[in-house]
């Protein structure tokens, strides 16, 4: 394990006994904004080591709502730092649905009219491309659906996108107060929702 990566490991946090990208504030901002507007789904785009996913898998399962995740897999998300097969299983047993492959693809966006083209959900846009997955994958959904922007002004070297990437506002836009209480927060993500 490089050293780079071990500084990662260590400073990471825990969720489920695994390590988890998102922050325990961004997890539990999340959760109220899906109990706040009465989310009838769950979509993850960019799953990662998937232990947000098993969190947000367990929290469609209590809800009775359906969890979708997709992700290229292409990642190296394995032990010691990552246990992505455990995670995975998690899902499963909380009968949430995984595709593996792009999330432009034919299969991912018929997925993700299934789910959410007649009532408002969740959408978390954490990929490789998150302005694209904004602006082509959220528009997919019902209007009122909320969409997260994850890593939204995080590191401009990485990621460079802010509120001037999202051109086409006649379909989404930021949805405040929430975007901005989630700046307060520092959660990294920008909150919009589906016109």
């Amino acid at each position: 394990m490089s050293v780079q990566r071990w500084l990662y490991h260590k400073r990471s946090r825990r969720l489920y006994g695994d390590n988890v990208q998102q922050s325990h504030v961004a997890l539990w901002f999340y959760e109220q904004l899906v109990h706040a507007h009465w989310t009838e789904w769950i979509i993850e785009v960019g799953m990662g080591c998937c232990a947000s996913s098993a969190y947000f898998s367990t929290l469609a399962f209590c809800k009775g709502i359906p969890y979708l995740g997709i992700d290229d897999f292409e990642g190296d998300y394995q032990p010691p730092v990552y246990n992505l097969d455990r995670n995975l299983e998690v899902v499963k047993r909380m009968e949430g649905r995984v595709l593996k492959g792009d999330e432009f693809s034919a299969e991912s966006i018929a997925a993700i009219k299934e789910v959410g083209a007649d009532r408002p959900g969740f959408v978390l846009c954490d990929g490789g491309d998150k302005p694209k997955e904004i602006m082509e994958l959220a528009p997919l959904c019902c209007p009122g659906s909320i969409v997260i922007g994850h890593d939204w002004r995080l590191s401009p070297e990485k990621y460079s996108w802010t509120d001037k990437d999202l051109v086409d506002r006649s379909k989404v836009d930021f949805y405040e107060p929430w975007h901005s209480k989630s700046i307060e927060l520092a959660t990294c993500s920008a909150v919009l929702r589906v016109k």
